[in-house]
């Protein structure tokens, strides 16, 4: 991976994470105003495009292929982690189109989908650099 991808990626994860950390902060303390409201139908939008953005950048940059290629027996964990991002895009999408056609308040029932979600998104973004940290680790360790 050349440097200024992994720079571009390593931008596109901070945006991922101020997105989520903005979306954990709403939902912690849902309020009854329509600024509110807009503001997570905003926040959610803005999740989707860096998730959009950042899984582009791993696919281009055949980021996950060079992990793979350091640690073969990753295969099926990365695989994994690959089909979960398009789960990932899919399951915002649903919320963003709940959030659109409530025009009113967010329902509990979505607020709650969420929260589920940030969670999920979190933790897949944890277990991926978990492992691109222990396949560069033990390419380090082969090296030595």
């Amino acid at each position: 991976m050349a440097p200024i991808e992994a720079i571009q990626l390593q931008s596109s994860y901070h945006n991922i994470l101020d997105r989520l950390s903005a979306l954990n902060r709403l939902v912690s303390r849902p309020l009854p105003s329509s600024q509110w409201q807009d503001d997570v139908r905003h926040e959610v939008q803005s999740l989707r495009q860096e998730l959009a953005t950042h899984y582009e950048l791993l696919d281009i940059g055949d980021y996950l292929e060079e992990v793979e290629h350091l640690c073969p027996g990753m295969h099926d964990q990365l695989a994994r982690l690959h089909r979960e991002q398009e789960l990932i895009l899919e399951e915002v999408d649903e919320i963003a189109h709940e959030l659109a056609a409530s025009r009113g308040a967010i329902g509990v029932s979505t607020l709650a989908q969420l929260r589920l979600l940030l969670t999920h998104i979190q933790d897949h973004e944890d277990r991926k650099n978990r492992l691109v940290l222990e396949a560069f680790n033990s390419e380090a360790g082969a090296a030595d």
